[in-house]
């Protein structure tokens, strides 16, 4: 799978392409690896948008040490906004699958959107 990192004007940074894991479930996780230090603000996440596979509980790991209790995500792939409140500046964002429901076969996120400025 390819992610696309594509910079708008506006420095919102959208990471798109479906994250799908080979027979993964509680344990699984994503880590974004950015080239530099972005303030972030806000994180989008979007579950898989089949009622089979579903996220029950997750969290993000900042490079800083934060760690956000994600919890559950929609099952119907709609959006789960997490505002940060102060803005973090990182260069790697983790997330991480803690739970998945009992009919989950293949763990993943049909998006994930991380919005910021750069840090410099």
């Amino acid at each position: 799978m390819v992610l696309q990192m594509v910079m708008q004007q506006d420095l919102q940074i959208f990471i798109q392409a479906e994250w799908v894991t080979k027979n993964e479930g509680a344990g699984a996780w994503l880590n974004l690896a950015f080239n530099e230090e972005y303030k972030v603000s806000t994180i989008k996440l979007y579950d898989r948008p089949n009622t089979d596979d579903q996220i029950t509980a997750s969290h993000l790991e900042l490079d800083d040490g934060t760690r956000i209790e994600v919890g559950e995500l929609p099952n119907d792939g709609s959006v789960k906004v997490i505002n940060l409140g102060e803005e973090k500046v990182v260069k790697n964002i983790k997330f991480v699958v803690d739970k998945v429901s009992d009919s989950t076969t293949a763990v993943g996120l049909a998006e994930i959107e991380v919005l910021g400025s750069k840090a410099k």
